[in-house]
């Protein structure tokens, strides 16, 4: 399976979009590429066919490849980003997807969609479509659309701020994480609807994230078979919960990148 990753050459804080960012925290570019070469390194090993695309100065955020779009079999279908710091980043992908011989499917450009940010495969043919951050609810019905043969679940994500829980997050994967090997969800309930938590608890277990654990992206992690590659932050009670289902754990130091409000999964385009 390819991986599509973006080397963090111009990774940067230059602008607030999230949270997570501040222009005065700004990343170590030394200390942002050892844990990227580190996952690149872990996806060759496994068998991944990594691609790159080169990063263009001025978009500091391309390095979170998994924003890119979404691939259905002989489509790539980019995405309208919702904040107009990111949209240059679009004819990039659209031009490295084109040039690999995928058909380009718009959307239209008053319907926002964030690629695979929003948009997690369970299965060959069912996807969670998280919507009510930076993705259209109106997109649902365009990718019906597009890909007929496939299930795709709403997932409406919600931002109540507390004192206590102050983060708003933007993205599905930063919350919501699937295990294939024993059909797993790890996911933080606080950013998801009653309706959307009620979903997820159909479709599998689940192992269940409090704020301080999802404040450090433990949620946006990638399964590979028994492996887990998962941001180091509060992970204790989660290796162990992992462990005794018989996962392995691979911590990866994502400090940098968390500036960005990215980690593990922002930095990978699966397709």
């Amino acid at each position: 399976m390819p991986v599509l990753m973006c080397r963090p050459d111009y990774f940067s804080v230059d602008y607030e979009i999230n949270d997570w960012m501040s222009r005065e925290n700004q990343p170590s570019k030394i200390l942002s590429m050892i844990p990227w070469w580190r996952l690149f390194g872990i996806y060759n090993t496994f068998g991944y066919n990594v691609r790159l695309i080169e990063e263009v100065e001025g978009l500091p955020d391309m390095v979170f490849t998994a924003n890119a779009g979404l691939v259905y079999k002989n489509k790539f279908i980019p995405s309208n980003f919702y904040h107009a710091e990111r949209r240059g980043e679009r004819e990039h992908f659209k031009n490295f997807f084109q040039e690999s011989g995928y058909e380009i499917v718009n959307l239209p450009p008053d319907v926002f969609f964030e690629g695979q940010g929003d948009a997690l495969w369970i299965s060959e043919n069912k996807l969670l479509l998280g919507y009510g951050r930076r993705t259209s609810e109106a997109v649902i019905e365009h990718l019906k659309a597009i890909m007929p043969d496939c299930e795709i679940i709403p997932i409406k994500m919600v931002h109540e701020p507390t004192a206590e829980k102050p983060k708003e997050f933007y993205h599905l994967d930063t919350v919501l994480c699937h295990l294939p090997m024993t059909n797993t969800f790890l996911v933080y309930p606080g950013a998801l609807s009653p309706e959307a938590m009620e979903t997820i608890r159909s479709l599998g277990e689940t192992i269940e994230a409090a704020y301080p654990e999802a404040e450090k992206l433990i949620c946006n992690s990638v399964a590979i078979g028994k492996y887990i590659l998962m941001p180091i932050g509060e992970t204790s009670r989660f290796v162990e919960l992992l462990n005794e289902r018989g996962y392995k754990v691979f911590l990866i130091e994502m400090s940098e990148f968390l500036k960005a409000g990215g980690a593990v999964r922002c930095l990978s385009f699966f397709y």
